[in-house]
């Protein structure tokens, strides 16, 4: 398909930014030898526009009894036009760095659009106006092209403007034959001398080309700077156009030349508006039958050239340089974000205004950000196209679904999802922020079992396990979670009455809402939860998750992205695990003492025992939920000696897949199955039931890999 086909819809309007004349159409006089003259024939071959008014069309006698029919849609753009006066807006984009507002008031002719970055250009500018994209982010992407940045120099803003809207020409933007011209000139020897006194002596041709190089020199230090935002571009390069317009006083300057397309068309632009606004485009045509009874407005922005795709091209009369690119005002409205946020972890959803448009639709942008606006680190992850006549009448529409199925999964490096709505060019925002709240719950400890301080008092004080610390310290400094809550129930995980779990996950839950409440006060944020629990804690988070969802209060987490982690899993229940735990062998004698069968039995009672008095709930897994993972272990009680928890006694299977998990979530569960029988695994040794957290914390927390944009 020939991609210029669909890009001649535009004109490339421009004035004499550097005064660069036709060095392809004059004969070069000057000796081979001279440096200037060598770079002159390179730039010659290479020009990315030439800006060069003597190509222009002639002009024509202005038209009695103009009287324009306004054209309004993209519809009007293909269909055949009689005979007859019409106009259609334009939006004016700046075609070079060095004037600032240019063309406001000043009068323009037509003529072609030359130069080998013409095309990728004027079709950018052409497809980006028709997508309400920022007009500023389109002027600032045309102009790193016209400047031959090579794509790879692009910051990503370009690259997505590229592959979104040019994709045809990226291999063209790869080269550039420019290295060569700059790297050339840097080399000639000025010495001392200042650079205008190098060249003054210079013939006319050869100093406009030193000034053209010294400029893009200037102009590439800022568009090579991937940081820099189209605005703050726009300050940097631009030259103020006072006393350029003062040049112009006394010129034709309330109105353009007529010019003849063709014999059956003249036009002229009104710029009365100028650099990235709202001008005119006002055109007659003289239909002549035998010669082509039906013309359309693609025609008369295509030209008259035999190269296919040639596109009309302004010149001034004065100073300055636009390109002006058609935009039918039926596709702008006036929209006023107002509300933007999500219900689902995977759809986004917006609230706005309309308060005038006769628009047949209105296009909406969706961003991931590192801050609460646009920034050249942003990333797109969606484009809606709203038609539905209802959502786009005058009034107030809320929660208007832009995307869907895109999962906005955890990431506090890019924590902000921002919507624009561009209208005439001008764009209007709102976002939310995604919030990421972590939860840590260590499991059953014998020395907090009902009169634990006495043996608190006599082998250990009340204290938090070591893992359940460093684990909160990592999620927060390694892998940057707003906050972690370190769940400590010390206090009740032992005692050997039922219902402490639950109770537990009551204080979890009205923990989470807390710290909710405090910190997301901006209309729409959500909070996204990442629960880790071990052995019996797991039951603690369940019973906090499900508590949060059906709490009226919990309705804020609506549109979280929720993660389980279950650490070896183990409800004190002996009913629901049939296998539930791996006992040590009669008679084996460990480095850390004597295993009998006495010794186990008394284990195996104590533990069924206490399970049996507690009667732990199922793990419930509710609908809501976006993701769960499950770490297991399976190693013999006999590989371990880990005095004084006594797992070379006992070593309770956290998780026989399936046997106490009840998982109404819709998902399947990921089971990270690992027998851990490897005792070199991690530097940790054999991994029983209280080593799970700390292979935890080796692969996952340590490692930085959770909170990247992708499932924990």
């Amino acid at each position: 398909m020939n991609t210029l086909k669909h890009h001649k819809p535009f004109i490339l309007l421009t004035l004499l930014c550097t005064s660069i004349v036709a060095y392809s159409q004059e004969h070069n006089p000057f000796d081979d030898n001279n440096p200037f003259t060598k770079l002159l024939k390179i730039y010659k071959e290479n020009q990315p526009l030439v800006l060069d008014e003597s190509i222009a069309y002639t002009s024509a006698g202005s038209p009695q009894n103009f009287n324009p029919t306004k054209l309004h849609s993209i519809a009007d753009l293909k269909r055949p036009l009689g005979n007859g006066d019409y106009s259609v807006n334009v939006v004016f984009y700046c075609t070079q760095w060095c004037l600032h507002a240019p063309g406001k008031g000043v009068p323009y002719k037509l003529g072609r659009a030359t130069g080998k970055m013409s095309k990728p250009i004027s079709a950018l500018l052409y497809e980006g106006t028709l997508k309400k994209i920022n007009r500023k982010q389109l002027n600032s992407t045309a102009w790193k092209i016209q400047a031959r940045i090579k794509f790879e120099n692009m910051n990503q803003a370009d690259h997505q403007l590229i592959d979104e809207l040019i994709p045809q020409y990226k291999d063209q933007l790869k080269e550039n034959e420019w290295d060569k011209i700059l790297n050339d000139f840097q080399k000639i020897p000025l010495k001392t001398v200042l650079f205008n006194e190098a060249i003054k002596h210079q013939p006319p041709k050869i100093q406009k080309l030193g000034q053209v190089c010294f400029s893009l020199i200037a102009a590439q230090e800022y568009l090579n700077k991937k940081n820099l935002s189209p605005d703050q571009l726009s300050d940097k390069l631009f030259e103020h156009t006072s006393s350029i317009m003062k040049e112009n006083e006394g010129l034709d300057d309330t109105t353009s030349r007529w010019i003849a397309v063709n014999k059956n068309i003249i036009a002229r632009f009104i710029v009365d508006s100028g650099n990235l606004k709202d001008n005119l485009l006002e055109f007659r045509i003289l239909n002549d039958a035998k010669d082509k009874p039906n013309i359309t407005l693609n025609d008369i922005m295509e030209g008259s050239g035999d190269d296919e795709g040639e596109s009309l091209m302004g010149y001034p009369i004065g100073q300055g340089a636009q390109i002006p690119i058609i935009e039918p005002d039926v596709d702008t409205t006036n929209v006023e974000l107002i509300y933007a946020t999500t219900t689902d972890a995977k759809s986004v959803s917006v609230d706005y205004m309309v308060s005038d448009s006769n628009a047949q639709q209105i296009q909406f942008d969706i961003f991931r950000s590192d801050e609460s606006r646009l920034t050249n680190n942003s990333i797109k992850i969606g484009t809606a196209t709203i038609t539905d006549q209802e959502d786009i009448s005058i009034g107030e529409h809320d929660n208007v679904m832009l995307i869907s199925n895109i999962p906005l999964l955890p990431d506090t490096r890019m924590p902000f999802i921002i919507v624009v709505s561009n209208c005439k060019g001008e764009t209007d925002t709102t976002h939310f922020q995604k919030w990421l709240l972590g939860a840590v719950a260590h499991g059953f400890d014998r020395y907090a079992m009902e009169g634990g301080w006495v043996w608190s008092t006599l082998f250990q004080s009340y204290e938090l396990p070591p893992w359940e610390i460093n684990m909160v310290r990592n999620l927060k400094q390694v892998d940057m979670y707003n906050e972690v809550i370190q769940f400590d129930w010390m206090s009740d995980c032992g005692i050997d009455k039922p219902g402490f779990p639950e109770l537990e996950g009551r204080k979890l839950k009205n923990q989470i809402i807390n710290w909710i409440i405090s910190y997301t006060n901006h209309p729409g944020d959500v909070v996204d939860l990442h629960l880790i629990g071990h052995s019996r804690g797991t039951v603690v988070i369940t019973q906090a998750i499900n508590n949060l969802l059906n709490d009226p209060v919990g309705n804020g987490i609506k549109g979280s992205y929720i993660e389980l982690t279950l650490l070896d899993p183990h409800p004190a229940n002996n009913d629901l695990q049939k296998i539930w735990g791996n006992w040590g062998t009669p008679g084996t004698i460990h480095s850390c003492g004597f295993q009998g069968a006495l010794e186990i039995n008394i284990a195996k009672n104590m533990t069924t025992d206490f399970q049996k008095t507690v009667h732990d709930p199922y793990l419930l897994i509710p609908p809501g939920i976006n993701s769960v993972d499950v770490w297991w272990q399976a190693t013999d009680a006999d590989k371990l000696c880990s005095q004084p928890d006594q797992e070379y006694i006992q070593n309770l299977w956290g998780m026989i897949q399936g046997s106490s998990i009840r998982n109404n979530s819709g998902l399947p569960i990921d089971f990270l199955s690992h027998a851990f029988t490897d005792k070199n695994i991690l530097g940790i040794g054999y991994i029983g039931h209280n080593q799970v957290p700390l292979v935890y914390e080796k692969q996952a927390v340590e490692s930085g890999t959770l909170n990247r944009s992708k499932q924990f």
